[in-house]
């Protein structure tokens, strides 16, 4: 009988797949959690950056945390968002000057063989 059930939940799900959520639904219609998401994505956007520069300069997490005098389980949390508020602007730049990128070029970060890797998860 509990089979019968799950069944058909599924068949449920299937016929009417979940719609896409509002910006009410996300943030409550409260202006502090919109705040804290936008907060959240520009970490994200630091992060993929530091992994990107990272990857272009041929470098591992354990050799950019060399270079950076900090602990490869930091470069991990860095590259994740992690933190207060995840990687702030002095942390970007310092990354980019031990790498040899110019990060306000986009031409310099965005070549086919670093985009693909580094947005895929490749190392």
């Amino acid at each position: 009988m509990m089979a019968g059930k799950v069944e058909m939940k599924k068949k449920r799900a299937a016929k009417h797949p979940p719609r896409r959520p509002t910006e009410r639904d996300l943030f409550g219609g409260k202006p502090n959690r919109r705040a804290r998401f936008e907060k959240a994505e520009y970490a994200m956007e630091a992060a993929r950056l530091i992994r990107m520069m990272r990857v272009k300069a041929g470098l591992d997490q354990s050799e950019l945390a060399a270079r950076l005098g900090v602990s490869q389980p930091r470069i991990s949390t860095l590259e994740q968002g992690g933190g207060a508020e995840g990687p702030g602007y002095a942390t970007v730049r310092l990354v980019a000057e031990v790498c040899g990128i110019d990060w306000r070029n986009p031409i310099d970060l965005a070549t086919e063989s670093v985009a693909g890797s580094a947005l895929e998860g490749g190392v």
